[in-house]
């Protein structure tokens, strides 16, 4: 049951205490009555109070000393208090307001005001009451569901190394039994190959161009495993360096293809140096693979944001269709058969981990037949080392 709203009155004057009581008894309250400042350091300073009434009875007992009292604690320093007076002076009322009174009340004593200026206190209160009850609950929630919160990422966290070591022990562990047939396959093929039909042979190849791209696909499977598992620490990098190397490993395709490759200036960021020019080699080697039959044109921009550096690579290929925009980040999603272009489907995956490893996103925008734009952005700020999955 909710208690019922708490008024100490404080007065000096037995008969004025009645008075009072009698004036505030059809209110829904509890009255705590104190004759002394004694009394109220005694019982009206342990109480939960809405309100205070004091009476300044002068010469024996003039009301600022019980202000200053009630003030002075830490459980009424915000008290209301109304202040009751037979001095019909605005300079004492003042006096009154300056020592924390809210208001002053001017005997005899109108019922009516009295009980009006009681009630807007009351209502205050209890707004007030209703107030911190919501924000306690509201507190109560936030931290059940911090504590929620909590458990999942753990449970996340626990769940994402268990498939890193999964993908990494089931990559590895698939590779031996199938380099055994793919050895025992082209075996037959050397030896064998004149004694059967053209048909087993077919069949042989078959085989063997299977394990093959399995194989690859393994390969590209432990890459991606590796992005979280086996990431370097950030160091600051100027990023330069990383897309000059990027370019060194692509250099047989762009001589091979006879594209043009230009950059805005990189900056120095903290970064997995490794992982940053995988990413950009990845990227680039995108561009260049997915090229419309002209001479491919390719352009690594920056550009700094408040808070991160926004990078793209842009290219003037085939472009992606829209409704496979959403899907080039995923695992294993091609968006041409391997007879059209080489590769796993597996680049532009490895792309979006690094890019999640440090803080950043990635994303594409593209019309088809008219190239294809990739952006990324990496926070400035240094950051902890994300393992994603």
């Amino acid at each position: 049951m909710k208690s019922k709203p708490k008024i100490l009155i404080v007065d000096d004057n037995i008969e004025n205490l009645v008075v009072m009581e009698t004036l505030l008894a059809n209110l829904h309250v509890e009255l705590i009555l104190a004759t002394s400042d004694d009394e109220v350091s005694a019982q009206g300073l342990k109480s939960d109070l809405a309100l205070a009434i004091v009476a300044a009875n002068l010469p024996d007992m003039d009301g600022f000393k019980t202000i200053e009292i009630l003030h002075q604690d830490e459980q009424t320093k915000n008290l209301p208090i109304i202040f009751i007076t037979t001095v019909a002076d605005q300079n004492y009322s003042i006096e009154a307001i300056e020592k924390g009174a809210v208001d002053v009340i001017t005997r005899p004593i109108i019922p009516q005001i009295l009980l009006s200026k009681v009630n807007v206190f009351l209502n205050n209160f209890e707004q007030s009451q209703a107030l911190q009850e919501s924000n306690e609950k509201l507190n109560l929630f936030a931290r059940e569901l911090e504590k929620q919160n909590k458990n999942l990422k753990k449970k996340l966290e626990d769940s994402n190394a268990e498939l890193q070591q999964f993908a990494y022990i089931v990559s590895h562990d698939l590779q031996e039994p199938l380099r055994m047939v793919s050895s025992y396959c082209q075996l037959l093929a050397q030896r064998y190959a004149d004694k059967l039909d053209q048909d087993a042979n077919e069949f042989i190849e078959f085989a063997v161009d299977g394990s093959q791209r399995m194989k690859g696909l393994i390969t590209d499977l432990l890459k991606y495993s590796r992005v979280g598992t086996q990431g370097k620490p950030f160091e600051n990098v100027d990023l330069n360096s990383s897309l000059g190397d990027a370019l060194a490993n692509l250099n047989m395709a762009i001589d091979g293809s006879g594209a043009v490759v230009t950059s805005d200036q990189m900056p120095a960021l903290d970064v997995d140096k490794r992982q940053f020019v995988q990413l950009l080699q990845n990227l680039i080697g995108n561009a260049l693979k997915f090229g419309n039959g002209k001479q491919p044109k390719i352009h690594v921009g920056t550009k700094r944001e408040e808070n991160s550096w926004l990078f793209s690579v842009k290219d003037n290929g085939i472009g992606i269709d829209l409704d496979f925009q959403d899907k080039v980040f995923g695992v294993f999603q091609r968006s041409h058969t391997k007879d059209q272009h080489t590769g796993n489907g597996i680049g532009l995956a490895v792309c979006k981990r690094i890019v999640e490893r440090h803080g950043g996103r990635i994303w594409v925008e593209s019309e088809p037949e008219k190239g294809a734009t990739f952006y990324f952005n990496i926070p400035v700020q240094k950051i902890a080392q994300v393992n994603c999955i």
